[in-house]
């Protein structure tokens, strides 16, 4: 497939397009989208669209498509298009060419994308409603966070409230697995770079923030199709789902980090969290023992539930907060858990998240033996 001649198409179908835009005297009843020039449809302007998306990961078309600025031709699909089929398309080849160092660079720099008037376009674009379009959106705003995280981080701290209400919403909201797995990833990722938003998410303007609520219930819709599966099904994509739940409790580790000294924020009842630790902690695969992540992630869990547990009402009756741990069979799984997490950090003391100010949770083996102290010593 020649790079160079589907690029100098759509160029030029992207040419007739304006023009056809720019003479449309509003008399017309028929979308002006609906025809791309007088010989080529938008089927197969799309279908050329697809073949750029299928390639445009290799570095020689990059290259290819950076000197015909084709990511400002993509950019501009985007902004005015309101056929949903060419955003998707047109956002998930700009994910593509983001891993490109010179195109992220021009992306970043993209006056009319960037353009704050309420909410830049580039941030804006989390209100679409096209489940397809959200998920290469995700996935290139993960990309470009990456490639120029001061760019997109400081875009993300200007409007921080915007950005946490989008991702509260969408986390209660949406039903879309793929999509929930990629937003829990990309929000990891922002808050681990950014521990000043990390510490914010929970002090909006508002008097009392969901966005805890609407964590777990993110968490608990991935859970719920993993659990309809078919049991032939249940091995598929097992690395995504161990990495969501991990991506869960690294989140919530974050944004609770420091509640305890907030004397006047509350935080939910630690029902729901008990129950999701619970599943974390005595599910056959979440925990891989030969794995520094699961190790990393179970101490963040043991952080967020003692957390929680020292904010509940019930603080100064612990038999009322550890009933849901008092079943036989579960008790002796969690305490297999802790047993095996703790004789492994006894041998090897790994670090969890680093930063310029050292150890950002404390040591691992603190973590995970202070709750284990407080479940089971009586």
């Amino acid at each position: 497939m020649d790079a160079n001649a589907i690029g100098q198409t759509f160029v030029q179908n992207e040419s007739n397009t304006t023009s056809n835009h720019n003479n449309d005297d509003g008399d017309n009843d028929e979308p002006s989208s609906m025809t791309m020039s007088d010989n080529v449809t938008l089927i197969d302007v799309e279908d050329q669209l697809c073949l750029i998306w299928d390639i445009s990961s290799e570095t020689d078309v990059q290259q290819c498509l950076y000197e015909l600025n084709a990511d400002e031709i993509f950019i501009n699909t985007v902004m005015r298009t309101e056929n949903r089929r060419l955003a998707e398309i047109s956002i998930g080849i700009l994910g593509n060419l983001s891993h490109n160092d010179r195109i992220s660079e021009r992306i970043a720099t993209n006056e009319s994308f960037w353009l704050v008037t309420k909410h830049s376009f580039a941030l804006s674009m989390f209100t679409a409603a096209d489940i397809p379009f959200l998920i290469q959106l995700i996935r290139f705003l993960h990309i470009n966070v990456h490639k120029k995280p001061e760019k997109w981080l400081s875009l993300i701290h200007e409007q921080r409230k915007f950005f946490i209400y989008q991702i509260e919403y969408l986390m209660a909201n949406c039903l879309n697995v793929e999509l929930l797995r990629l937003l829990l990833q990309y929000l990891n990722d922002v808050l681990y770079r950014d521990e000043e938003l990390a510490s914010q998410v929970l002090f909006t303007d508002d008097d009392d923030s969901n966005f805890i609520t609407a964590l777990c219930q993110a968490c608990q819709q991935i859970l719920t199709e993993i659990d309809d599966q078919d049991n032939d099904e249940e091995a598929i994509d097992t690395n995504r789902d161990v990495q969501f739940f991990h991506n869960f409790w690294f989140i919530l580790e974050m944004v609770t980090r420091g509640i305890n000294i907030d004397g006047h924020h509350r935080l939910p009842d630690c029902g729901n969290i008990s129950e999701l630790f619970i599943r974390f902690a005595t599910g056959q695969s979440f925990i891989d023992f030969e794995s520094s992540n699961s190790i990393n992630s179970f101490s963040a869990a043991c952080a967020c539930l003692i957390r929680f547990i020292q904010q509940s009402d019930d603080v100064k009756n612990p038999k009322n907060i550890s009933t849901i741990f008092q079943q036989t069979m579960t008790i002796d799984r969690l305490k297999l858990t802790f047993n095996k997490s703790l004789a492994l950090l006894s041998d090897q003391q790994l670090p969890i998240h680093q930063d310029d100010d050292g150890l950002i949770l404390r040591n691992l083996h603190a973590n995970i033996d202070h709750l284990y102290r407080y479940l089971f010593s009586s």
